[in-house]
């Protein structure tokens, strides 16, 4: 199908070096963007959309979701939260890991079930489309005892993330050569890494992480740094 958007009032363009395009049209063939610009005729369109001097922006994606078993999320005990997020501009959600599953014991965390949580989660949550929304789904949980043929069978799921949460950082770089290790193996394979900030969800945890453990780790994605109930210092 074939769309026009017309009389768009600002369009954002998702570009830092140039985020304000002065075009007010936009034209989409079977999804994809065609044509930014002024289009006059609207002939040979299967749809024309009016904006009436509206904003249209690029999909919005949040980066922190705690996804469970697809639209069900026990956490909230919620149905439909993921196309609820449609109306609010979201189209696009990476997992922070898949904390909420009920009976999962944080103290008890092997390597063999992080992994399979985080390969059954990309298998199901992360293969549809949830309500028009993509959901990057299998973000592993790292814990110490990992081997490299474990980040293998994440890579081989198609899992794009791991997080640092619940770890115990050390307080030198040797101390943390194995989550250093960790980073390495993920980067191989393209997977990006996340660490949580600021103090521990749940006292006694974990190490707080503050910018001591970032500058040794040094991770793709930092969370909660920009404050909340738990900031880092």
């Amino acid at each position: 199908m074939k769309i026009l958007l017309t009389n768009i009032g600002e369009l954002l363009t998702g570009d830092i070096a140039a985020p304000v395009s002065a075009a007010t049209s936009l034209s989409i063939d079977d999804g994809l963007i065609t044509g930014v610009g002024t289009v006059d005729d609207e002939a040979g369109f299967d749809r024309v959309i009016d904006v009436r001097g509206g904003s249209v922006l690029p999909g919005l994606i949040d980066g922190h979701v705690h996804p469970t078993f697809g639209e069900w999320t026990p956490a909230q005990n919620a149905i439909g939260w993921i196309g609820n997020y449609l109306h609010g501009g979201v189209t696009t959600m990476v997992s922070a890991g898949e904390l909420h599953i009920p009976g999962l014991d944080f103290e008890n965390l092997t390597p063999e079930l992080v992994t399979s949580i985080a390969v059954v989660s990309a298998h199901t949550t992360g293969r549809v489309r949830h309500s028009g929304a993509r959901v990057h789904a299998g973000t592993v949980l790292l814990v110490p005892g990992m081997s490299e043929s474990h980040f293998d069978r994440l890579a081989d799921a198609g899992c794009r993330f791991a997080k640092f949460i619940f770890y115990p950082f050390a307080d030198n770089a040797a101390g943390d050569s194995e989550a250093l290790q960790y980073l390495t193996w993920c980067r191989d394979r393209g997977i990006r890494v996340k660490t949580h900030t600021g103090g521990v969800s749940r006292s006694g945890a974990s190490r707080p992480v503050g910018a001591d453990v970032l500058a040794r780790i040094q991770p793709d994605v930092a969370a909660h740094v920009s404050g909340g109930p738990i900031p880092m210092a």
